[in-house]
C-alpha cells in the first residue's frame, strides 16, 4: 500500500490498486468518531453508448440513474447518486464500520433484479422527475445544457427522458451493470475513524469483487 503526505495537513492517504483493477483510497483520521466510504463508478449519463467484445451499445439516456435505484434498493442505512460520469453509492456513522462496509461491497456488486421489478421502478423515476419539472432553476440548467450541446451525451438530463424511461428494460440493466460494474472501472474511499490494514483486509475477502474480473473489457465513447 502507498503511502502519501497530504499537503498541509498532519493527514496520510493509503492507495492502493488490487489485482483485478480497482483502485482503494484510504485516509484515517487521528482523533474523529465518524467515517464515511465512498464505493463508485466511473459509470454516469455520459457513457449511454458503449462497446463490449466488438458489439455496440446505444443506451436510453437515464439508465445509469436507473440502475442506480436498482442497487440502492438493497435497503441500509446509505445513500446514493448519479452524475454525469459517475455513480457513487456511500454510507456514514461512528459504528458497525466493518459490517457496514461489507454489506456496501455486497449490494453494488449484485444485481438481482425481476421484469416486475423493473416496471415498478420506472413509475417511481417518473415521479422523481415530475417533481422537479416545475423547478425554476432545474429548468433552467437543463435547457441550457440540451442548447449547448448538440450531438454530446452531456446534453441528457441525468433521470432521463419521460419516453426513454419508459423503455428501459430488464436486459438493458444487465448489460450495463455487466460493463460497467466490474473492479478495473470502480474505487472505493474510506475516510475518518478506520483502521486501513482492516479495511484493505475486508475489501480483498470480498470474493464477488474479485469474481468480477472475468467480465469482457468494454469501451464506451460518445
Amino acid at each position: 500500500m502507498r503511502e502519501i503526505n497530504i499537503n498541509n495537513f498532519e493527514e496520510k492517504l493509503y492507495f492502493e490498486k488490487l489485482e483485478n483493477g480497482l483502485l482503494v483510497y484510504l485516509v484515517p483520521l487521528k482523533n474523529k468518531k465518524n467515517f464515511y466510504v465512498s464505493f463508485g463508478t466511473k459509470y454516469g449519463n455520459y457513457n449511454s453508448k458503449f462497446k463490449v467484445n466488438d458489439k455496440t451499445y446505444e443506451m436510453p439516456s437515464g439508465i445509469a440513474h436507473f440502475l442506480e435505484h436498482k442497487l440502492f434498493e438493497s435497503g441500509t442505512d446509505v445513500n446514493a447518486g448519479t452524475s454525469i460520469f459517475y455513480t457513487n453509492y456511500y454510507f456514514t456513522g461512528n459504528n458497525n464500520y466493518n459490517e457496514n462496509l461489507k454489506y456496501l461491497l455486497k449490494f453494488v456488486t449484485n444485481l438481482e433484479i425481476t421484469e416486475k421489478d423493473v416496471e415498478k421502478e420506472k413509475g417511481i423515476i417518473l415521479e422523481e422527475a415530475r417533481m422537479v419539472s416545475d423547478n425554476p432553476n432545474r429548468l433552467l440548467y437543463d435547457k441550457t445544457r440540451e442548447n449547448a450541446f448538440f450531438k454530446d451525451p452531456y446534453k441528457y438530463k441525468v433521470i432521463g427522458e419521460k419516453k426513454e424511461i419508459k423503455s428501459i428494460t430488464k436486459k438493458d440493466l444487465e448489460i450495463c451493470f455487466n460493463a460497467f460494474y466490474r473492479p478495473d472501472n470502480m474505487f472505493i474511499i474510506a475516510v475518518g475513524n478506520i483502521d486501513k490494514d482492516e479495511t484493505i483486509k475486508i475489501i480483498k475477502e470480498d470474493k464477488i469483487i474479485f469474481l468480477y474480473i472475468k467480465r469482457p473489457p468494454y469501451k464506451y465513447y460518445a
